[in-house]
């Protein structure tokens, strides 16, 4: 497999078990300037007041995605049934914003050229296919990512790709390290000129979160050939939710959905 091009974002705040994060606890990122606030003022509170758990998974396996290209339109009105329920499931980017973007807010969204991404959900042989490391030991690589290696980091989007993007369309994986959780991530910009990304914070004041560090593998569709090299400057932002907080002790954060496969509402 070809490999083209150097990106990575390496970011851990791996002192302790927790950390106490304010409006200027900003990750370290090795090769990225350290990431500017942003905050919305019409953000949506997560459905749960239950503690964050990192057990909390978008669906569960068997809620796989329908394409819409796959419905039998003139199957019985319980195939439809069933399939307007599959779909209703599915583990969408709308559905992932929602979490702590309003409808109709459009301060923070994915690029268009995102066509999915896997949170800590993908498996070792995924791992092994696209996270590479340097001599220092930093994720440095951009890879061309394959069909088989789609199907294996990326099952559930997989099978929704077919007919959706021209043979001659290149994908690409592109791999971000965060280190407090809980933590949303989002690709927010993808051009042939820079990538940027934003780290998605709780509101509230010295939100106490995990040390844990979340991977995100971003698969993104390259249809307009912005990777020609491995020069696209990479940016990284904190983006606050005002609704979606921790409480006055820095703790109980409601619980949010920020791991496992997510993919483009384009592809259903």
């Amino acid at each position: 497999m070809k490999q083209l091009g150097l990106i990575s974002i390496t970011a851990s705040l791996m002192a302790s078990l927790f950390c106490a994060c304010s409006d200027d606890s900003v990750p370290n990122a090795s090769v990225v300037p350290a990431p500017s606030d942003v905050s919305s003022s019409s953000l949506v509170n997560s459905s749960s007041d239950v503690a964050y758990s990192e057990a909390d998974n978008p669906v569960s396996s068997s809620s796989l995605a329908v394409s819409s290209s796959s419905i039998d339109m003139s199957s019985s009105s319980s195939d439809e049934s069933l399939s307007s329920s599959a779909v209703a499931d599915s583990p969408t980017f709308s559905k992932y914003l929602a979490q702590f973007v309003s409808p109709g807010e459009n301060s923070l969204n994915f690029d268009s050229h995102v066509v999915a991404f896997n949170a800590n959900g993908f498996t070792s042989k995924c791992e092994d296919a696209v996270v590479q490391l340097d001599d220092e030991e930093n994720i440095i690589l951009l890879n061309s990512i394959s069909e088989e290696n789609i199907a294996e980091c990326f099952p559930k989007t997989a099978s929704l790709l077919k007919n959706k993007f021209s043979p001659d369309v290149k994908f690409y994986a592109i791999v971000i390290e965060l280190g407090a959780d809980p933590l949303f991530a989002v690709l927010n910009k993808f051009t042939a000129d820079e990538i940027v990304f934003y780290g998605v914070h709780p509101g509230g004041e010295n939100c106490i979160l995990s040390a844990s560090m979340t991977r995100t593998i971003f698969l993104v569709a390259d249809s307009d050939e912005f990777v020609k090299n491995g020069n696209i400057p990479v940016s990284g932002q904190k983006f606050h939710s005002d609704i979606w907080k921790c409480d006055e002790s820095g703790r109980n954060i409601p619980s949010v959905k920020n791991f496992g496969e997510w993919y483009s509402d384009s592809l259903l």
